[in-house]
Order: C-alpha cells, then sequence, then structure tokens
C-alpha cells in the first residue's frame, strides 16, 4: 500500500519504478534498487563520510570466489598433491601466478578493509538508529573473513602454512573443559595430517563461503531497511539523491580502480611458497599467520587469559557495543569515554599485532628487526 497522497510504493523491498528523468529501467538499474539503501542521498555517499570501505569489501568478495573458482580447477585437497598442485598453478599453469596472487591478495586486503570498515562504523556511530543488525552482521562478516585466511593458509601444504596452522589449532586446546575436544575436531584427529587438510578444504570452499553469502543477504537486508547514516552534523539534504544510472556508473567505477589496485599490488608483491611442509622440522619461531599475531603474543603470556578471556572479552564487547552506547549522540564529544576505551583496545591490539609481526625471533625471545 502506498501511503495518501503518493503513488510510489514502500517497504525495504519494494522497488519504485525509476523516475521518467532515469530514463527507461533495465535489469542493473532494478537489481541496484533492490540491493542498494532507498533515497540513497549524496552527502551520505560520499568518501569522506564512508570512504567506499563496505563497497571495496563486496567487491574483494567477489573477486575472492571467482579467483577461488578459478584455483579449484587444478588443487588436489591431498597432502601429496596439494603443494605440487600449488607449484603447478605458480609456475606452469598460464596466468596461475596471477589468479593466485589475486586470491592471496584479495583475502587479505578483504580483512584489512572489513577492519577499517567496522572502524569506521564504531567512530562514526552508524551502529545507532536502529542498525544494530548491520553492526552484528559486519562483526559477523569480519569473523568469516578472518577465518577464511586462517583456512586458506593451510592449503598450500608448505612449511609456513603447517606449522602456522599448527600453532593456530594449539590455541584451541586451551579452552577449559573442551579444549581437547575442539583442538581434535580442527585437526581431525591428534595431528595435523591429512584429515586436517579435508576438513580445512571443506571448511574454506564450501562452509565459510556459504556463511560470508547467507550474512551479507542479511547485511543488505539491513541497509535496505534502515538506510546509510547520515553525518553525524546533519549533513546537507538538499544535495538530492543518487539515480540509478549515477548509482550503476559509481559502482562500476569503484570496482574497476579495486581491481586495479589488485592488478597491480598482485604484480609487485611477493607469491611466496616454502619447501613441503615437513612435520619433523618445525621452524624456529613457528609463527601463526601474520592477522592472528597478535593473539599469539597474547598467549606468550598466558594461554588460557591471552588466548581465550581476551579475545572471547573483545568478541563480546564488539556484540554488545550498540546496547552499550545507547544515548543518541553520534558526535564524539557526545562519546568521549566510548571513543577514548575503543581507541585503547584497537591501540593494544595493533601493537601486539606488530610485535608479534616484526619484534619476535628464535624461542619467541624479543628481537629487534635490524638486528640478525
Amino acid at each position: 500500500m502506498a501511503p495518501k497522497g503518493t503513488d510510489r510504493p514502500t517497504g525495504p523491498f519494494v522497488i519504485a519504478p525509476p523516475r521518467a528523468s532515469e530514463g527507461a529501467p533495465t535489469l542493473l538499474s532494478y537489481l541496484f534498487d533492490f540491493v542498494l539503501p532507498k533515497n540513497l542521498r549524496r552527502d551520505s555517499w560520499r568518501f569522506c563520510h564512508t570512504f567506499y570501505l563496505g563497497e571495496v569489501a563486496l567487491f574483494l568478495i567477489v573477486i575472492l570466489l571467482a579467483t577461488g573458482a578459478l584455483l579449484l580447477l587444478r588443487y588436489s585437497p591431498t597432502p601429496e598433491g596439494a603443494y605440487a598442485s600449488v607449484e603447478a598453478i605458480t609456475r606452469r599453469v598460464p596466468f596461475g601466478a596471477l589468479v593466485r596472487g589475486l586470491h592471496r591478495t584479495a583475502s587479505y586486503a578483504l580483512l584489512i578493509v572489513l577492519f577499517l570498515h567496522v572502524l569506521r562504523v564504531f567512530y562514526t556511530a552508524a551502529y545507532k538508529q536502529g542498525r544494530a543488525l548491520g553492526w552484528h552482521s559486519g562483526v559477523a562478516l569480519l569473523l568469516l573473513a578472518a577465518g577464511e585466511s586462517y583456512t586458506g593458509y593451510l592449503l598450500p601444504w608448505d612449511q609456513t602454512g603447517f606449522w602456522g596452522t599448527v600453532v593456530g589449532t594449539n590455541i584451541a586446546s586451551y579452552v577449559p573443559l573442551v579444549g581437547d575436544w575442539a583442538r581434535g575436531l580442527l585437526l581431525g584427529g591428534t595431528e595435523l595430517g591429512a584429515p586436517t587438510l579435508t576438513r580445512f578444504f571443506a571448511v574454506h570452499v564450501a562452509l565459510l563461503p556459504g556463511g560470508l553469502l547467507a550474512i551479507l543477504t542479511v547485511h543488505f537486508y539491513s541497509l535496505r531497511k534502515a538506510g546509510l547514516t547520515h553525518p553525524a552534523r546533519g549533513g546537507n539534504p538538499g544535495l538530492g539523491a543518487y539515480s540509478s544510472t549515477e548509482t550503476l556508473i559509481k559502482m562500476t567505477a569503484l570496482f574497476l580502480a579495486t581491481a586495479l589496485v589488485l592488478f597491480v599490488a598482485s604484480a609487485l608483491l611477493p607469491l611466496p611458497l616454502d619447501p613441503p611442509a615437513d612435520p619433523g622440522k618445525p621452524p624456529n619461531p613457528a609463527r601463526a599467520p601474520w592477522f592472528v599475531s597478535g593473539l599469539q603474543e597474547l598467549v606468550h603470556y598466558s594461554a588460557f587469559w591471552g588466548g581465550i578471556v581476551a579475545p572471547g572479552i573483545a568478541v563480546l564487547l564488539l556484540v554488545a557495543l550498540p546496547y552499550l552506547d545507547r544515548g543518541p549522540g553520534r558526535l564524539p564529544r557526545e562519546r568521549r569515554g566510548v571513543l577514548a576505551a575503543g581507541s585503547l583496545l584497537v591501540l593494544v591490539f595493533l601493537a601486539l599485532t606488530v610485535i608479534g609481526i616484526f619484534f619476535r625471533g628464535e624461542e619467541w625471545a624479543w628481537r629487534w628487526p635490524w638486528s640478525r
């Protein structure tokens, strides 16, 4: 039903017919009308307000799915075939190194972009005014993306991936009461081997991508229902809203820019492939993936408090944030306490990550990066 006095239907999933000034409707225009928020105001969708982080994350997920599907054509998920297939993809398959590089770079870029996106939403209080579902689904996307990167870390079956997975799965054993069971569930036994690779492969290519797409659908629903937040200081409604054609042009330009940056980064960054996994030759130190280095640093101080309690509290705080910060104000001066506490946690997390990556040597002893 349309409100009295207007002929345009309403509702979170109602697609209104395009205005005459927008030209003839197309399938893409209807698609964008369905996915994007209603009344997409120009002052809400500006670089200085959103940094286009959500859109870039969406494009990275699309690129990950496409390149992952191509890699599946040549990958063999067995300890005997995994390393050989990745080596063949990298060195002998035409454009194989490019596809693998794009997949690897997009995976790490997605983690960084989603992390920055969550920070942007936090600092602008964009989880307020009925947008808690968007916040929760965004946090879930970040955690699922970390799971995707972590499970993919093992798939080349080289020394780095093998021992990084050993470190990560050992952290699960510190969970009280169910630690050994949780580690056994991840490994498919008592040691990392063929069952572990099979499980990580299935989770990486089926379960987690399915979860990403499901949560992404929920995220789109929340955006469609609540719309993008306006600038905290009120914005400028007089700038008007984007038409479907303008939205399509802008999204296409963003996608092309994202793809271009990924291509350049994949061409410039090294594509490492260590020697095949050798369970009898652990590196010193054995390092978790870079994005788990902060957690590994915490575990160095206390396996239980650093590996279980601290990250558990951090996730609970993220989930509870819309209920802890319930005031209507979105300006920084109205949220000093929340911003100070959140900023402190972010700085501690970044410091621990940097220390774990650059300042730890043999036996996890302190080592200056410039020293041998």
